[in-house]
């Protein structure tokens, strides 16, 4: 089981990728790059 940081982190992950795809990766792309901890 992963922890509850995981999972928020691959919520976020997802969130991101969908939002690029729905309004383009011109305002993403730092987040997206952003490394983990």
């Amino acid at each position: 089981m992963q922890t509850f940081r995981e999972g928020v982190e691959e919520l976020l992950d997802e969130l991101l990728k969908r939002a690029g795809k729905n309004y383009g990766t011109s305002g993403w792309p730092q987040l997206a790059a952003t490394p983990k901890p």
